[in-house]
């Protein structure tokens, strides 16, 4: 079970072992997640840690939701944050997709990034910085990244009312 995995699992590459051998991309899921479809369909619950342990597959932001939650209770010093990166928008079959999600740790000193739903059992780092990763992996993908942040949450934040107005 999860909460038997918090019993055993100390690190990111702990999570990222289980991630290589259980991990499966849910492409219908990523459809209903798209930019468009997301407009037509209203808010689609991102998977708790415990649900997607027991699913197994999902999309970027399940899977980052899955190792930044996860890390925070085995090795809350390495810090983890999401990395939410945006492409240029992209088209497949009608639908519209930018975002993508991972997430970074922190481990002597450095920076790594995982749970990259792209190359799943992969850690990559270390870094001396987010910016140095984020052009690597824009080559990496053959993308063009127009934005990139590191966030607490995966929740889009609600804009004040005076920030509404401008």
């Amino acid at each position: 079970s999860y909460n038997q995995a918090l019993g055993i699992w100390k690190t990111a590459e702990d999570i990222n072992r289980w991630v290589a051998g259980n991990f499966i991309y849910d492409k219908g899921r990523a459809i209903k997640l798209s930019s468009n479809q997301r407009k037509k369909n209203g808010k689609i619950s991102i998977y708790r840690p415990s649900e997607f342990f027991k699913t197994k597959a999902g999309v970027c932001v399940d899977l980052a939701r899955f190792g930044v939650e996860t890390l925070r209770i085995i090795d809350p010093n390495s810090d983890p944050k999401y990395l939410m990166i945006e492409f240029a928008p992209t088209q497949v079959n009608g639908n519209t997709f930018r975002l993508h999600w991972l997430v970074s740790f922190k481990k002597d000193g450095m920076k790594y990034f995982f749970c990259d739903s792209k190359r799943p059992g992969y850690i990559a780092g270390p870094y001396d910085s987010t910016q140095v990763f984020v052009r690597e992996y824009e080559q990496y993908r053959n993308q063009e990244i127009v934005a990139h942040r590191e966030l607490d949450s995966y929740i889009k934040a609600k804009k004040s009312k005076l920030e509404r107005r401008k």
